[in-house]
């Protein structure tokens, strides 16, 4: 489980907070990283003082409160979501919409999450977990290619991920309202995902600020069929900012 300790003391977290604000802002001079941290300062401070929080118990997705916030006016009870990576993501969906297919790579986390969704007797949760296999050509160099299905994480050398990206492919095209792709192999993800979402539909990237997702953000974009709202805010469950990219479908 997650717990917090980033600070002991509001100054701490005053003190941390304009540090990553500042940070954000120099990155990309947006305008709205300056709004996004003035309105959400004191939610967050709040959030932060209490060192209970925890994205299971909260059934929150571990994204920026921007985010989440966008996300919970957008949902309806009549959608279908597919999320690469599970968490509080996944009980947060499941509470707002039909159906939510779920995949995930590690079995710890896996049975952690199961056990919730159990607990929650949530039944229209689909969750299923893809091991990565052994992958002998494995580079780094290549975790922006959407084909080679490797990821740039430490944990994941010597890994591939086709089956865990190409676990979208078995359900129709235009299928899903929602494709959220918060994983691994997010590149890859996103290649099998595309033709999944409905027109009008979201393709949601989070922390598409990577620089080697720039590739397949280009690839999707040069397809003439996305229009793109990038939000950076401050990240609930840990202090610093990160952005999400909304891909709306034409």
């Amino acid at each position: 489980m997650f717990k917090n300790k980033y600070f002991s003391s509001s100054l701490i977290y005053v003190l941390k907070y304009i540090k990553y604000a500042l940070l954000a802002f120099l990155c990309d001079y947006k305008l709205s990283v300056v709004w996004y941290s003035l309105r959400y300062a004191f939610p967050v401070l709040r959030f932060y003082q209490n060192e209970k929080r925890d994205p299971i118990i909260d059934e929150k997705p571990w994204m920026s409160f921007p985010v989440i916030e966008l996300l919970d006016k957008i949902l309806k009870k009549d959608q279908m979501v597919f999320e690469y990576g599970s968490g509080g993501s996944t009980l947060f969906f499941s509470r707002r919409v039909k159906l939510v297919v779920s995949v995930e790579h590690n079995r710890e986390w896996y049975e952690l999450v199961e056990s919730e969704i159990k607990a929650r007797k949530l039944r229209n949760v689909k969750y299923e977990i893809i091991p990565p296999t052994s992958y002998s050509d494995y580079s780094r160099d290549l975790a922006s290619v959407a084909s080679s299905y490797v990821s740039d994480d430490k944990a994941s050398e010597g890994l591939r991920f086709k089956d865990y990206a190409a676990a979208i492919d078995c359900y129709p095209d235009s299928y899903f309202d929602l494709v959220v792709v918060d994983g691994r192999v997010r590149p890859s993800c996103i290649h099998h995902a595309q033709n999944k979402v409905k027109r009008g539909g979201i393709l949601l990237l989070d922390q598409s600020e990577r620089k080697h997702y720039s590739k397949i953000i280009g690839d999707l974009m040069g397809t003439g069929n996305w229009k793109k709202k990038s939000i950076t805010g401050p990240l609930a469950y840990g202090l610093h900012f990160t952005e999400a990219t909304f891909f709306y479908r034409k």
